[in-house]
Parts: C-alpha cells; structure tokens; sequence
C-alpha cells in the first residue's frame, strides 16, 4: 500500500489531513459493523495479505518485536463468494491468537449455520476453525459432520494459473464435491 506520506503528496495534502481521512474512515467501517450480523453463510472464503507497519521485521530491534505493533502486520479477510462481500477482516500478527479470533468473528457475524470453508495452504486456519467450530467428545476436539473446510492451491506459471489442488481437511469428499458444486466461484 500507499504511506501517510506518499498518499499525502499524491493528493496535495498535508500529512494530518492524510491521517484524518484515515480516521474517519475508521468510524465509518466501525458504523458498517452493523449491518455484518446474523449473515448466512453457505460459503466463506479466508485469506490474508501482508504488509508492514513502520518498518520490516528484519529491521526490528528486540524490544519492537515484543511490542507487536511494527513490523510485518497480515490482514485477514473473510469473502461470501457470491457477492463479493468482505464482511470480516483482523489486522494483526500472524498468530494462532489472531488466526482464532478472527474465525470467531466469523461465527459470531453467522446466523448460526456452519459455512463451507475454504483457504489457501496457510496452516493456522485448521486449528483455529477446529477451535472455534468443532465439538468437545472424549476430551478430544473433533469436527462437527456439516463442518467442510478445504485448502485450494493454485500452480502459477508464466502468470497463468495451469493447475488447482483442492485438499480435504474436515468433512468428506462427497460432502466437499456438494459445497463446491453449489459454488459460484470455487
């Protein structure tokens, strides 16, 4: 993305008009929150892009990284296909904590219904969709029978997509081959 600086020069602007617009434009996501509630989710797709705040990681001091507020950030991004519509994002670190609370956000913005899941190869989303959507038998977290969550991989060459893997991680085949038949995208 663009800095405070560079967005201030594009436009003209001094830097705390940059930042002012950066504010209010956080008050006006804050209001949208409210219309992301109670949403039916039939198929939810996660991904995260990173970034960086103040400077890249490997220019941290010991003591920044401990503060986790600089450095490489990831935003989580949960899309309904069908529309298009972003209707969660977590910025943060790339954590299992941050992982798992951006999943519950998901479920607490659902009507309750339990959508099909799908992500890249990031690993931190099994765990924490297992966490926040699987059920507790034996003390031993499993996931519920209507959970379906798979990874899609796409080979890219020569800025061409030529292959798609699909690997199952909850759920089964039948159950994936329906979610993804009934998908508009996948």
């Amino acid at each position: 993305g663009t800095g405070i600086r560079a967005t201030s020069r594009i436009f003209d602007v001094n830097k705390n008009t940059v930042l002012s617009w950066v504010n209010e434009g956080g008050k006006h996501s804050e209001e949208l929150k409210k219309f992301f509630q109670n949403l039916t989710l039939n198929e939810v797709q996660v991904d995260e892009f990173w970034g960086f705040v103040y400077k890249k990681e490997y220019n941290l001091t010991d003591e920044e990284k401990l503060l986790e507020e600089s450095g490489d950030m990831w935003t989580f991004t949960a899309i309904m296909p069908e529309n298009k519509l972003i209707f969660a994002h977590l910025s943060g670190k790339r954590t299992y904590t941050n992982t798992r609370k951006f999943i519950s956000m998901i479920r607490k913005r659902s009507d309750g219904t339990i959508p099909y899941f799908s992500s890249d190869g990031y690993e931190g989303y099994k765990e924490a969709i297992l966490s926040v959507y699987g059920d507790i038998q034996n003390d031993k977290t499993v996931p519920p029978e209507d959970l379906c969550y798979a990874q899609v991989n796409k080979k890219i060459e020569r800025n061409r997509c030529v292959s798609v893997d699909k690997k199952l991680i909850f759920g089964n085949q039948n159950f994936l081959n329906k979610c993804i038949d009934k998908s508009q995208v996948s």
